[in-house]
């Protein structure tokens, strides 16, 4: 009976015990060899039972800085520092490294996007040591710090005159800092280039001035810095947009290799100036953009406002005058807006001959009207070269436009006779 009553009381032991691990059980975590897939709970990662690690906070999005060798300046070889999907940023700061075999020399500039929320910027520079350059731009202000992409900066350095062949530069110790000053994440890239002596006309630098030149330039007509289209390798004259000049001075240079570049002068001045104009309503007319005193003119632009409420602006063409020496001229695509009332002209010439000299009319502008009353017609902001793209100074005259109501043609009555 003893034996009994003692085996009883020992199973009942057994079974709160069990219960009781069990229960236990129930508070710690699986074991698991691996730390890095415990089970979480509430953002609390168990390394170990009962020894909790906070989840550090989730990391910013890196923005990416990479060296891109896109800018071709005269006489040096450059690279731009470009920056992508940054947030806040205040500061930064890199160091380029090169082969001193190949170039030398290193200045740096800072571009616009650092100060592009109004902040003032500042830079820092030096050259640590031979093949390594050190800069930075940092900036101060109560406006926030500058989110998005952009260049950063531009790197130009001193070629040494080489055979062509690859260049590599490398980024280190590239950082970045939010206006308060805590970094943010960044991953770089560095770039590798070739540099081939060519003159500032060939701007895809394959050793001549083609066709191709003069359509690159061509094609970011009326673009200005800052703006998507717009390319400093382009700007050739370096004003901050690409205008008649940076196209006529590569057109100077067509089908001509291993020469410079026309130097940009100054020439006789132009007069440039629109007919009077006395239109119907309802009807086509046409306005003349007319030249006076022209000295070797090969190239022009000029913009006209108008009242769009009393004309509009059908199409524009060139007249035979400006090629009448025997060069090509070729149109610029206009640029006409009828609702703010404006419109952009502009062309260019290619050939050995000279530009055109005298008095004559150089487009012809077909306009509808559109109600009766009179108003200005205004050129600005005109522009004009010679064949070797020397800078003609113009002068601008504006004229009156008047549409009235149409008159009928004269009749003559006869009598009726009935037979």
């Amino acid at each position: 009976m003893r034996m009994r009553i003692i085996l009883g009381i020992l199973m009942a032991l057994c079974i709160v015990a069990v219960s009781y691990m069990s229960a236990i059980a129930h508070y710690l975590p699986t074991h698991n060899p691996d730390p890095t897939t415990y089970p979480t709970r509430q953002g609390i990662i168990y390394t170990s039972p009962l020894v909790p690690v906070i989840t550090p906070t989730p990391a910013v999005g890196r923005a990416t800085v990479r060296l891109a060798a896109n800018i071709r300046e005269e006489g040096a070889a450059c690279v731009s520092a470009e920056i992508e999907s940054v947030k806040d940023l205040g500061a930064f700061s890199f160091t380029v490294r090169y082969p001193t075999s190949y170039l030398s020399n290193p200045t740096g500039r800072l571009e616009e996007f650092l100060g592009s929320t109004g902040r003032i910027v500042s830079t820092i520079s030096s050259a640590t040591s031979a093949g390594r350059y050190f800069f930075g731009g940092y900036s101060r202000g109560r406006q926030s710090g500058v989110t998005g992409d952009g260049v950063l900066a531009t790197i130009c350095f001193e070629p040494h005159a080489i055979e062509p062949e690859q260049i590599d530069l490398d980024f280190n110790h590239v950082q970045l800092g939010n206006i308060a000053g805590n970094s943010i994440p960044v991953h770089f890239e560095g770039t590798s280039f070739i540099i081939i002596n060519c003159i500032r006309a060939d701007v895809d630098c394959d050793g001549d001035v083609d066709i191709l030149d003069i359509q690159q330039v061509a094609s970011k007509w009326n673009s200005q810095r800052g703006s998507d289209g717009y390319e400093a390798r382009l700007d050739l004259d370096e004003d901050g947009d690409i205008d008649i000049i940076d196209i006529q001075a590569v057109a100077a240079q067509y089908a001509v290799a291993g020469q410079s570049a026309g130097v940009i002068s100054q020439a006789s001045p132009v007069t440039l100036r629109l007919s009077p104009a006395l239109l119907s309503l309802g009807q086509r007319g046409t306005v003349i953009l007319n030249a006076d005193n022209a000295q070797d003119l090969a190239a022009f632009e000029t913009n006209l406002s108008y009242d769009p409420t009393l004309l509009r602006v059908e199409s524009i063409r060139l007249t035979d005058w400006l090629g009448n020496t025997g060069r090509t001229v070729k149109l610029l695509d206009p640029v006409i807006d009828n609702v703010q009332g404006t419109a952009g002209i502009g062309a260019f010439s290619t050939g050995t001959q000279d530009g055109v000299s005298g008095t004559g009319s150089l487009a012809i502008l077909e306009v509808t009207t559109l109600s009766v009353g009179d108003g200005s017609l205004n050129l600005h902001d005109s522009q004009a070269t010679t064949r070797n793209a020397d800078f003609i100074s113009v002068t601008e005259i504006d004229r009156m436009v008047q549409v009235n109501v149409a008159m009928p043609a004269e009749m003559l009555y006869l009598p009726l006779v009935r037979w």
